[in-house]
């Protein structure tokens, strides 16, 4: 193994074992598809292959899920991870939570115009420009080590929709370009994998109460085909990876229950 797939030293994949088992009696949730396609993210882990996993996103639980159950079923390899997570649901225990894990937590704010609005409201002008240059400073930071995992081998960790939303909706924002687009060496070196997350019992995804952590509730994960990046853009056809949020979307649309579906594809 390399130093990539054995990341933090000889008991780093015990450590993160443990603590996975430890989540998941907190976080319960069973993959109920997919667990075959797991052998060519093994595959290409061990050929230094970087992999972007994403997941719809109706919880606070969605990312952290997805991360654990793809990474439980990766054993004993312990690839980099790198996810990131909304900055005012970051508190300042998880970062050292997940490092147990082996991850890397990146805080990033949420950079639609509305909301960028909502926190800068009520500064002094003075402190305006320097939030702006800290938010931007976020996003990048996550941006770099993201493409940086994709490059050289690990996983990474997005929600498909950038946000938390009570249906799967066609993307509105484009996070999945934004990574992609001029921070890719090569195609051939990045696998997409998809994963459904759900509530194991039929749900009223429209309930605030879903919003959260949902401790104790049984959730599926459902894993996707495995794709190259190269193979997906052959799929997503003349407009190339400006269009691959839309792909990403339609596969997702396959991998979630029918009452959390907004929209017709």
């Amino acid at each position: 193994m390399t130093e990539k797939e054995t990341a933090g030293g000889f008991w780093a994949p015990i450590a993160r074992s443990i603590a996975l088992e430890g989540a998941k009696r907190l976080f319960p949730y069973k993959l109920v598809e997919g667990e075959n396609e797991l052998e060519k993210v093994k595959e290409g882990l061990k050929d230094n292959k970087g992999v972007l996993l994403l997941t719809n996103h109706f919880s606070k639980r969605d990312g952290i899920l997805a991360i654990q159950a793809f990474l439980e079923h990766l054993w004993p390899l312990h690839p980099r991870t790198v996810m990131p997570i909304a900055q005012h649901q970051y508190k300042e225990w998880m970062g050292p939570l997940v490092a147990n894990w082996g991850i890397e937590m990146h805080p990033i704010p949420d950079l639609r115009w509305e909301k960028i609005k909502e926190i800068l409201k009520g500064l002094p002008k003075s402190q305006i420009r320097e939030k702006k240059i800290q938010m931007q400073a976020a996003f990048e930071a996550y941006l770099t080590s993201a493409r940086e995992v994709l490059n050289n081998g690990g996983v990474v960790g997005l929600a498909a929709q950038a946000r938390r939303d009570s249906r799967l909706l066609k993307p509105k924002a484009f996070p999945i370009t934004t990574i992609l687009e001029e921070g890719v060496n090569s195609s051939d070196n990045v696998l997409i994998a998809c994963i459904g997350i759900s509530f194991a019992e039929e749900t009223d995804y429209s309930d605030p109460k879903v919003r959260g952590y949902n401790p104790g509730s049984l959730f599926n994960a459902k894993l996707g085909k495995i794709y190259s990046l190269t193979e997906a853009m052959t799929e997503v056809g003349p407009l190339g990876v400006e269009n691959i949020d839309l792909w990403v979307y339609r596969q997702l649309v396959d991998l979630v229950p029918t009452e959390y579906l907004g929209e017709a594809v």
